[in-house]
């Protein structure tokens, strides 16, 4: 997207509209980021991987722990929350939707592990196998490996 000069999509803008619920499906074969030379995704969404894994090269694991996540988490949703910025199609975060159930913060707690364990598994599926796989674990590596392929070879 920005960093990469491709065209992107954030995932979250086809999984959610008002008031957070699917608003469209996301890619479809017709419409999938691979169709075009040169693409970004965003997002972990699991029930649009089998359209978009197979036609990537890359996939770009950001491999946090949970401290960094959670920070980065907290400040994003509370600044969203306290601004009432709109996210897509009309949605804004709210405190009690914060402090739910539903809880994005809560999300983020519960499926950290299933994450860390499930991805390896995904990629090494025969199906998988194709893909580059970058796994960075830190905001630094993050920072060193976008200095590497922004600068000229």
């Amino acid at each position: 997207m920005e960093e990469t000069h491709q065209p992107g999509q954030a995932m979250g803008t086809h999984e959610t509209g008002p008031p957070l619920a699917t608003a469209s499906p996301g890619p479809t074969p017709d419409r999938a980021p691979g169709r075009q030379e040169g693409w970004v995704v965003d997002g972990n969404y699991s029930r649009v991987r089998d359209l978009l894994w197979p036609a990537a090269d890359t996939v770009v694991w950001l491999d946090f722990s949970p401290p960094v996540i959670m920070g980065r988490l907290l400040r994003r949703t509370l600044a969203r929350t306290l601004l009432r910025r709109e996210l897509w199609s009309g949605n804004r975060e709210s405190l009690g939707r914060v402090f739910s159930r539903d809880s994005i913060l809560l999300w983020a707690l519960r499926t950290y592990r299933r994450r860390r364990r499930e991805y390896p598994e995904l990629f090494h599926r025969p199906e998988h196998r194709h893909l580059r796989v970058i796994h960075l674990r830190s905001p630094r590596e993050v920072e060193a490996w976008l200095h590497a392929v922004r600068s000229p070879s």
